[in-house]
C-alpha cells in the first residue's frame, strides 16, 4: 500500500498543497524554508498522530491545518489540528474504522517514516528492530541466551579452578626420602612405650619408698627395744626390696627414646601419605575445572559463530550486524559513527525490512546522499516495493515536485533516477 494523494493545508510552512506521486521515487525540493519539510512531517504526524506532531503544526495566522492521505488501498486518512487538539478520521474500503490510531500503528513502521530516527534508539531497540524486521527476532533472542548462558557457565568454571589453585598452594612440601609407605607397627610401638615408662615410674616409685626405709630402719634402732617387733618387720621387707630384681633406668630412658623416634618416623610418613592424597585430588579437581571451561569456550565461540551466522544471513545490507556486543554495526564500526550518507543508507534498509502494509518512507535532507548513495537506495526501494519521499534541496525547479513559500511552484514527474549528486 502506498499514497496516492496528498493534500495538506495550513500545516507549517505549508500553505495548500496536493501530490499526487507519479512513481516510487517523490522527491520534494526547493530552497530552504520553501516547506519542503513541512511536507514529509505532515506525512509522519497525520500518520503517527501526537507523538510526532510539532508543537505547533498550523500556520502561523491560521485557525486549522488539514492532512489527507490516500493510498492505493482503499485507505483515506484526515487529521486536523485546531485549538491545540487533532481529530483523526480513517476511512478504509469505504467504511470509517473504529480506534483508527490503533489501525495506523498496524499499517506503518515508524523507522520508515523517520529512519534517522533509528540511530537515536537505545542500544537494545535497534537490536530489536533489526532483528524484527529481519525476522530473526525470536532466533537471535536463543541465540543471545544461548551465548549468555555458556559466557557465565564458563566463567563460574574459571572462578572454580582458580579458587581450587588456591587451595592447593598452601599443602606442605615434604623432602623426597621422606617415606610414604604406611606403617604397620604404630600401635605396637606406643603399647610398648607405655609399658616402659609405667615400669620406670614404678622403679622411681620403688627407689624412694627403699629410701623412706632405710630412713625409718635409722629411727627405729635408737629405739630397739621398744621398737624390736617393728624393725624385724622392717628388715624383712627391706631384704624382700632388696632381692627383686633392679631396672636399669637409663637404658629404659634410651629405649623410650628410641621408640619416640620410631613413632615420629611413622606418624611423619603418614601425614606425608595423606597430604600426597590430598595434593593429587586437588590437582586433578583443578584440571577438570580447566578442561571443562576450555569446552565450554569452544561451546561459547560456536554459539558466537552460528549468532553471526544467523544474522548475516538474513541482514538487509551486506555488512550490517549485531556485534557480540549487541551493537549494530556497520563492517565491524557502530553505525553512529559511519557518514550521514552510510547512516541514512542503513536506517532506510532496516526499515524497508520490516515489511509492513504501507510501505512508505520519508528520507529527510536527502543533499546529504550523494549520487551513489540515492542510487542504491532507489534500487532497494525497488527491490522491497517501497515509496520513497526524499527531500531535497534545488533552485531550478527542474527536479520532483517543486515547493515556494508552501505552494506547489512545478511538479516534474519523476523517472525513479536519482539527480546528479551535488
Amino acid at each position: 500500500m502506498k499514497i496516492q494523494q496528498l493534500t495538506v493545508e495550513n500545516f507549517k510552512r505549508i500553505r495548500v498543497i496536493e501530490v499526487k506521486p507519479d512513481g516510487d521515487v517523490v522527491r520534494i525540493t526547493g530552497r530552504n524554508a520553501s516547506g519542503k519539510s513541512s511536507c514529509l512531517d505532515s506525512i509522519q504526524a497525520a500518520l503517527a498522530g501526537k507523538s510526532a506532531s510539532p508543537p505547533e503544526p498550523i500556520h502561523r495566522g491560521e485557525d486549522e491545518a488539514v492532512v489527507e492521505i490516500e493510498t492505493d488501498g482503499d485507505l483515506k486518512v484526515r487529521r486536523t489540528w485546531k485549538g491545540g487538539s487533532s481529530k483523526l478520521t480513517v476511512y478504509r474500503s469505504g467504511s470509517r474504522v473504529t480506534s483508527p490510531q490503533r489501525v495506523l500503528d498496524e499499517l506503518y513502521s515508524a523507522v520508515a517514516l523517520d529512519p534517522l530516527a533509528f540511530l537515536s534508539l537505545s542500544k537494545e531497540d535497534q537490536r530489536v528492530v533489526f532483528a524484527e524486521g529481519a525476522g530473526i527476532l525470536e532466533k537471535l533472542r536463543e541465540a543471545d541466551l544461548a551465548v549468555s548462558q555458556l559466557y557465565e557457565s564458563r566463567r563460574v568454571k574459571n572462578a572454580q579452578a582458580k579458587d581450587a589453585e588456591r587451595k592447593l598452594s598452601p599443602l606442605p612440601t615434604w623432602p623426597h626420602d621422606t617415606p610414604v609407605d604406611e606403617v604397620d607397627d604404630a600401635d605396637t610401638v606406643i603399647q610398648e612405650t607405655n609399658r616402659l615408662q609405667q615400669a620406670i615410674n614404678d622403679e622411681v616409685r620403688l627407689r624412694d619408698e627403699t629410701q623412706s626405709v632405710c630412713s625409718k630402719i635409722t629411727d627405729i634402732q635408737r629405739e630397739i627395744e621398744r621398737l624390736l617387733h617393728e624393725l624385724k618387720i622392717l628388715e624383712s621387707r627391706l631384704k624382700q626390696l632388696e632381692s627383686r630384681e633392679r631396672l636399669d633406668l637409663d637404658d629404659a630412658k634410651a629405649c623410650v627414646d628410641a621408640l619416640g623416634d620410631r613413632l615420629s618416623l611413622a606418624q611423619a610418613a603418614d601425614r606425608h601419605r595423606q597430604d600426597m592424597a590430598r595434593q593429587a585430588e586437588a590437582s586433578a579437581n583443578v584440571q577438570q575445572l580447566r578442561d571443562e571451561a576450555e569446552k565450554l569456550d569452544a561451546e561459547l565461540i560456536a554459539a558466537r559463530s552460528d549468532r553471526r551466522a544467523l544474522i548475516a544471513e538474513a541482514t538487509p545490507v551486506d555488512g550490517l550486524t549485531i556485534d557480540d556486543e549487541g551493537r549494530v554495526s556497520m563492517l565491524g564500526i557502530p553505525i553512529e559513527q559511519a557518514s550521514q550518507a552510510e547512516r541514512v543508507r542503513i536506517s532506510a534498509a532496516i526499515a524497508m525490512a520490516q515489511n509492513r502494509e504501507l510501505r512508505v518512507m520519508l528520507i529527510r535532507d536527502g543533499n546529504t546522499l550523494d549520487s551513489e548513495s540515492l542510487r542504491q537506495l532507489t534500487e532497494a526501494a525497488k527491490q522491497h516495493d517501497m515509496q520513497l519521499w526524499i527531500e531535497q534541496v534545488d533552485e531550478t525547479g527542474d527536479v520532483g515536485v517543486y515547493l515556494e513559500e508552501g505552494y506547489v511552484a512545478a511538479d516534474i514527474a519523476s523517472d525513479g533516477e536519482p539527480p546528479a549528486g551535488d
